[in-house]
């Protein structure tokens, strides 16, 4: 993660547990935090220099969207999305944004043209430059369709979308597909072709399911275990980013053998 991305500005009126939140939600959608890892309340609470409560309050509201876990007797953990979550997600969005898709050939205005064109990504740029340029070009798609009913469809599975980046694949070759099925999309859109502008956007979730799926969809059993005994580094100082995804003593167990990384049984206590 670069600097800039380390930084991260919260408005001064928002509660500490909000601050929370939307920090560990920015982590965990740009995949700093990994699909399965434990997150412990008591070395939050120590990140962040607070008690347990708003970290508590903050989980619960991140399991509410769809991005953290919250287990009795285990605690909470970055959601990890199966094959059919993932499966069933992209099938949803590939109706949606083929509607999206046709909304936009026919609504769309020359600004909203332009920024589908400028979210189309290099396929020399970054990974994590190629897989935010895959987000905005599905949000600024939404918001060409000039649907609010339908922004707000898309919007409920936009956290699991954006976690799906993650899954290892092929990504140079999924870099260059997705920029020319973007393209595509756009280049109907600014044709004013409803249908094959649906068309295009549909081809390209089906391909993305494709090759997510055929990655393996979800995390291996290995992936998971790794992934569990991860802990928060809660010695670091607060505003060492990198800190909330450090090992720490090769993942601490609980005393009923559990990677809990809090050395209690019950973390919800």
């Amino acid at each position: 993660m670069t600097d800039s991305e380390l930084s991260f500005d919260v408005p001064a009126l928002v509660s500490l547990s909000r601050q929370i939140e939307m920090h560990l939600e920015r982590l965990i959608v740009q995949g700093a935090l990994k699909s399965g890892q434990r997150l412990s309340e008591p070395d939050i609470a120590k990140r962040f220099r607070t008690s347990r409560s708003p970290v508590r309050e903050a989980l619960r509201r991140l399991e509410q969207v769809g991005l953290v876990v919250i287990e009795p007797r285990r605690g909470a953990s970055v959601k990890a999305p199966n094959e059919r979550d993932i499966s069933d997600m992209l099938a949803i969005r590939e109706a949606l944004e083929g509607m999206a898709a046709r909304l936009a050939a026919e609504r769309a205005e020359t600004e909203d043209i332009a920024r589908l064109e400028a979210c189309i990504a290099d396929p020399a740029a970054t990974d994590e430059q190629s897989s935010l340029a895959l987000v905005d070009f599905h949000e600024a798609l939404a918001q060409a369709a000039h649907n609010p009913a339908l922004q707000a469809m898309l919007r409920g599975s936009l956290n699991l979308f954006r976690m799906v980046r993650a899954i290892p694949v092929d990504h140079h070759a999924r870099k260059v597909r997705a920029a020319e099925e973007h393209a595509a999309v756009v280049a109907a859109i600014a044709a004013r072709d409803p249908d094959a502008a649906e068309a295009a956007a549909r081809r390209h979730i089906r391909t993305m399911r494709a090759q997510l799926l055929e990655a393996g969809g979800g995390l291996t059993e290995e992936e998971r275990s790794a992934a569990a005994g991860v802990a928060f580094d809660a010695t670091a100082d607060a505003d060492d980013d990198e800190a909330l995804t450090r090992p720490t003593n090769g993942a601490r167990r609980s005393t009923r053998g559990g990677a809990l990384g809090n050395g209690r049984d019950d973390p919800a206590g």
